[in-house]
């Protein structure tokens, strides 16, 4: 199999956000091309949240132009979240995710993931898909406003892993899942997969749409990717929203 992902990859030491730069730079960039910074000083997570980095954290954004119908768009947030759990469990780090985008591990969220697209004709026409994932970090490391909630692959585990090394092994299962999952269309297992990462199946959930606080139990996700949720014995679909909190989550 050829690999799509990762055969051109570009490093910059600073970028203001790597998305944005790397959808500056993609008129000119072949599908699978990476952008990676050693430092990113306005990261953006979804609803244009700041997101925290430094050198000891993982930052960089995929180009991909998968020819795909828009309904499927959410499945393009899960892929990447569910490649980095699988890399992160093949190394006995036990992450797990939070719907739609984050990766939590020691109850602490250590990375995200932001999907950028454009569509033209009722299809993807080119998606940026940003990684932002906290690698070397103490707790001391993270601002005050982020001392309760942001934490590391080290603040968890004690070891210090090779930022080099590790990227390169996620870049590689990002380019296994892509073909695997998106471009073969097999979103059955994809979804299946994702949900035997995820820290709050069948848990109590709130979300915030435009104002109004839902509670219900996470069910699971439709086939598209989005959440399901039973809120008085009835099942709703949730796709866009405010804030989604985990109630009773697993400590991961």
């Amino acid at each position: 199999m050829n690999s799509i992902i990762g055969r051109r990859i570009i490093f910059v030491e600073e970028s203001t956000s790597t998305n944005a730069d790397l959808k500056r730079m993609a008129f000119e960039l072949d599908e699978g091309s990476v952008l990676r910074a050693a430092r990113q000083t306005c990261g953006r997570g979804r609803f244009d949240r700041s997101w925290y980095s430094d050198h000891q954290s993982l930052t960089f954004s995929v180009l991909l132009r998968p020819h795909l119908p828009v309904k499927f768009m959410p499945l393009l947030l899960i892929y990447p979240s569910v490649s980095l759990a699988k890399l992160l469990h093949s190394r006995q780090i036990p992450a797990g995710l939070k719907w739609p985008n984050d990766v939590k591990l020691g109850g602490r969220k250590i990375g995200g993931v932001l999907v950028e697209n454009t569509v033209k004709d009722g299809k993807k026409n080119e998606v940026i898909i940003g990684i932002g994932l906290n690698v070397n970090q103490s707790e001391s490391d993270f601002p005050l406003e982020l001392a309760a909630s942001a934490g590391s692959i080290f603040s968890a585990t004690k070891n210090r892993l090779d930022q080099d090394e590790l990227f390169h092994s996620i870049v590689k299962q990002l380019d296994q899942d892509y073909q695997d999952f998106i471009l073969t269309h097999n979103f059955s297992q994809l979804i299946e997969q994702w949900l035997s990462f995820c820290t709050h199946l069948h848990d109590k959930v709130t979300v915030t749409i435009n104002g109004q606080v839902c509670e219900g139990v996470f069910t699971g996700l439709s086939s598209t990717g989005k959440a399901i949720l039973d809120i008085n014995e009835r099942s709703v679909l949730i796709h866009q929203f405010n804030h989604f909190e985990d109630k009773n989550a697993a400590d991961y």
